[in-house]
Parts: C-alpha cells; structure tokens; sequence
C-alpha cells in the first residue's frame, strides 16, 4: 500500500500490519533514510528510532490479532485449549 497525497481514502480491506508497514515505509522515505545519508542522527537516536519502530510493530500485530478475532471471528490455533 503506497499513500498518495491524492488518494487519501481509507481502505477497510488493509488490516492493522500491512497499514503499519506502509506508514513506517512512508516515514523511512521522507524522514529517516535522508538523514541517515546526511549524518543528521546520532548512534542513540537511531537506537531509540529501532525501539519505537519495534514498537510500533508489537502494537500493529495485537491490532491485526484484535481484527482477526473481532472483526472477522477468526479464533487463533489452540483457542480451545
């Protein structure tokens, strides 16, 4: 999913993850990947930017869990145990 200053519409058909990988590709793009070339950041800000990016995907899995469960009734394997 690529987000275009065009096209701003949400689709109910991306789930949690695949919305999350898109917005951090977006920031990566814009933010992160010209100052890494231009020396902009520091050893510890990049260090905090891959905690928050590990972040950021922990909370998008129990979105798309909370999704798969609630929304679509998918139960996960061994729910029954």
């Amino acid at each position: 999913m690529k987000i275009e200053k065009d096209h701003l519409n949400i689709d109910d058909g991306i789930g949690a993850e695949e919305a999350m990988d898109a917005c951090m590709g977006a920031i990566s793009d814009i933010l992160l990947f010209p100052a890494l070339d231009e020396e902009r950041l520091n050893s510890d800000e990049s260090e905090v930017l891959a905690i928050i990016g590990g972040a950021l995907k922990t909370i998008a899995k129990k979105a798309q869990a909370y999704e798969d469960i609630y929304e679509k009734g998918v139960l996960p394997q061994n729910s029954q145990n």
